[in-house]
């Protein structure tokens, strides 16, 4: 014979109050962590914003970076016809390639060192930035409470 019992003789689960409130809670933590997201997203748009100096410097950033990226298919493409000539040492072919490849070897090397140069001016202005920043907002804070006392 099956043990068959129902939920009226065993307590399965919370009464229907203290589902109200279970539900409550979880509303109530969901709203805090929605309100905490927005303050999240609030707080890094601020930090933007007083780094608003070192944007110019991040677009040239990522003008370097473009360029780099586009030199290096033409790098493979000069190496492939450096090493398909490799035979006819000779020919102009392999010697017009193999100037092309050290051309635009030579300018991926100085785009890359270039993004790096402006990668930490434009690092060290946006911290120089956000530290006077945050510093001026908590010394206004500062200012505020201490007045409020008075």
């Amino acid at each position: 014979m099956i043990d068959v019992y129902s939920p009226k003789d065993h307590d399965c689960g919370p009464s229907s109050d203290k589902r109200k409130q279970l539900y409550k809670l979880k509303r109530e933590a969901k709203y805090y962590l929605r309100i905490h997201g927005l303050k999240t997203v609030l707080k890094a748009i601020k930090m933007a914003i007083h780094a608003k100096e070192a944007f110019s410097w991040l677009f040239l950033q990522t003008l370097c970076t473009t360029a780099t990226a586009m030199l290096s298919p033409l790098s493979v493409h000069y190496r492939a016809q450096v090493l398909e000539n490799l035979n006819d040492v000779q020919g102009l072919i392999f010697w017009e390639a193999a100037k092309a490849m050290v051309l635009v070897e030579l300018l991926s090397t100085v785009l890359g060192l270039l993004t790096k140069m402006v990668k930490t001016h434009a690092e060290t202005l946006a911290n120089k930035e956000i530290s006077i920043g945050t510093y001026s907002h908590s010394f206004d804070t500062i200012l505020m409470r201490h007045i409020t006392k008075m």
